[in-house]
């Protein structure tokens, strides 16, 4: 399976492989941050990316056009819960320090 960008396999080996849902349905409550999934598209993260790198890539692999923006980009992170279950924290990213930590 290729993806956009790609170009060698050193792309794969420094870069992390995440997937974008585009025109989900997002509701915010007290709980949190939950997704109506659409279908994921593939995509690398270049390991060290900055904010604005994300964005363009982001951009790119949908192929918005220039009339069209990101309006938010929101990470689930994974975590094991005290009982050693896998759930999935919802991050909003805003900024460099939020991609560092993804």
């Amino acid at each position: 399976m290729t993806f956009l960008g790609e170009t060698s396999s050193r792309t794969i080996v420094s870069s992390t492989l995440g997937f974008i849902f585009p025109n989900d349905s997002i509701v915010h409550n007290d709980s949190g941050v939950y997704f109506q999934i659409s279908t994921p598209v593939p995509f690398r993260v270049p390991n060290a990316c900055d904010f604005q790198t994300l964005k363009t890539r982001i951009h790119n692999t949908l192929q918005l056009t220039d009339k069209q923006y990101l309006d938010e980009i929101y990470y689930w992170q994974s975590f094991t819960d005290i009982g050693n279950h896998l759930c999935f924290q919802c991050m909003q990213l805003k900024n460099d320090d939020d991609v560092n930590t993804m």
